[in-house]
């Protein structure tokens, strides 16, 4: 059975699919991965019928769902104390950050077609 390397996970709401928990092993980035885990939440977005997909992105992750047809709409910053021990692996890797900006596609856009 080939490796899990990468996660990505789709949600539904009243008004827009989330694309959620997108993530790629250091080992098995830079190859699209992440781009082909992505393009697997939104086609299920898609196929749920919304017309509106939305996610939060890292700064690291941002240029590739820029690429991909994203535009960003808002950035925040959130705030949180330290994770406990048992709660490391939530922590970012390689000297990344939580610095999450939602990137959402907005009803006044469509979805990005996927390249062919």
């Amino acid at each position: 059975m080939p490796a899990r390397v990468a996660s990505s996970l789709a949600i539904r709401s009243r008004e827009a699919s989330g694309v959620y928990a997108v993530g790629t092993l250091a080992d098995a980035r830079r190859r699209g991965v992440g781009t082909a885990m992505t393009w697997a939440a939104v086609d299920a977005g898609r196929a749920w019928g919304y017309d509106s997909i939305v996610l939060q992105s890292s700064e690291m992750a941002l240029p590739m769902y820029e690429a991909m047809g994203f535009r960003t709409i808002v950035r925040y910053v959130t705030f949180s104390q330290p994770a406990p021990d048992h709660a490391k692996f939530a922590q970012p890797q390689e000297g990344g950050e939580f610095a999450p900006t939602a990137s959402p596609i907005g009803h006044e856009t469509p979805v990005p077609p996927r390249p062919q």
